[in-house]
């Protein structure tokens, strides 16, 4: 098996598990879907991974290895929220990107 196929796999296997906690469908190769019950037409140039049950469009990159210093950066986020407030990191710096995990993205939305 090749290194590009091994790598869908492992996608496909990320985005399967994701969809189970977060709900939702899968895109693919799709070019219409049907999401509560009505007709989503996803154009030729946009194909996000899963659309979730929130409507939210995303691109799952599914791998062992992640950046530590937003791990980190979310580990201390989260150490140091107050009770009540939610827990988010901000990295980056031309374009920050906000970042949360999974199960605290749950909480909030799921």
């Amino acid at each position: 098996m090749s290194q590009q196929s091994n790598a869908r796999q492992r996608g496909r296997y990320g985005e399967a598990r994701l969809l189970k906690k977060l709900g939702g469908v899968r895109v693919g190769l799709q070019k219409t879907l049907i999401i509560d019950g009505k007709a989503v037409e996803i154009p030729a140039d946009k194909h996000p991974d899963i659309i979730t049950r929130n409507g939210e469009c995303a691109e799952i990159k599914y791998h062992e290895k992640e950046s530590k210093m937003i791990r980190d950066a979310v580990e201390q986020a989260e150490r140091n929220c107050l009770d009540g407030y939610r827990a988010i990191a901000i990295t980056g710096k031309k374009d920050p990107l906000v970042t949360m995990k999974l199960k605290t993205y749950l909480a909030w939305y799921g």
